[in-house]
């Protein structure tokens, strides 16, 4: 499939929010990715119950001006405390989108803990929506985009997640403050 532009707000798909979806959203460093996730968050707020774990355990203050809200979850958690908190909340409410930003800081990328999650979304229709940072080696061009055929080999992830979502910007590490330089391809949409 060849790569295609889509707009933020079809980042998340009517029919990724039906059925759930695992989905995987990678960029650069600097290129917008817990940016997007918070406006994704701003965006199904009130509408939708979501959990947000921030995996660095900062930077959300930026995005969330006054308090930040109870489902974002600012701290280091481990692949057993992730499932663990998602059981937890799918107890006593109706769960729809589970945000993992900076994936590539959990020490247990196991199979079984991307499996759990692919349970987790095709059985609770839960959207998934797991950020981690491309590898400089596989992204060329001014825009950063990346080399379709090394995205596979990035890490388990990249072979489980149904959606695969890269981010572009044009001027990485300077804040213009402006969100539209966003740019997102969508390299894979369902299994190939």
């Amino acid at each position: 499939m060849k790569p295609y532009k889509v707009e933020f707000d079809e980042v998340i798909s009517d029919k990724d929010i039906k059925d759930g979806n695992v989905i995987m959203l990678t960029g650069r460093p600097g290129t917008g990715k817990t940016l997007t996730c918070c406006r994704l968050i701003k965006k199904y707020e009130g509408k939708y119950k979501s959990l947000y774990f921030n995996l660095s355990g900062d930077g959300l203050s930026y995005w969330f001006k006054n308090k930040i809200p109870d489902n974002i979850l600012n701290r280091y958690h481990t692949s057993v405390e992730i499932i663990k908190k998602v059981e937890d909340v799918l107890s006593t409410e109706n769960l729809k989108f589970v945000f993992i930003d900076y994936w590539q800081l959990i020490n247990d990328q196991e199979e079984w803990f991307i499996r759990k999650l692919i349970e987790f979304s095709y059985n609770n229709k839960i959207v998934f929506i797991i950020t981690t940072q491309l590898p400089r080696k596989i992204v060329k061009g001014k825009y950063q985009m990346t080399i379709k055929k090394k995205l596979a080999k990035m890490n388990n992830l990249s072979i489980w997640a149904r959606k695969h979502i890269v981010i572009c910007r044009k001027y990485v590490y300077e804040s213009s403050g402006v969100e539209d330089d966003l740019e997102y391809f969508v390299y894979r949409h369902g299994f190939e």
